[in-house]
């Protein structure tokens, strides 16, 4: 009976590979967890980049719109105030 109980235990596996095991997949779900807040991290980066470009170039459409229309009216301004020969 000894020798069984003794041939069992050798089979077992130590507790301490089975709490190594938990460890390791519970970092294997954190680094998971990193991974995917920096990859959501990164495509907010993008979107807000894409987002500031947009908002740029409509500062950039809107500003030339102004610059015209006062090159217009100084341009309307001079020819109406020109001395007529």
């Amino acid at each position: 009976m000894r020798g069984a109980g003794v041939q069992a235990a050798a089979h077992a596996q130590p507790t301490y590979v089975k709490e190594n095991e938990m460890l390791y997949a519970y970092e294997h779900l954190a680094r998971e967890r990193a991974r995917e807040a920096e990859s959501a991290a990164a495509h907010a980066r993008v979107v807000n980049r894409m987002h500031a470009a947009q908002r740029w170039h409509r500062l950039a459409a809107w500003s030339a719109h102004r610059s015209a229309m006062a090159d217009r009216a100084v341009r309307e301004e001079y020819v109406s105030t020109e001395p007529t020969a």
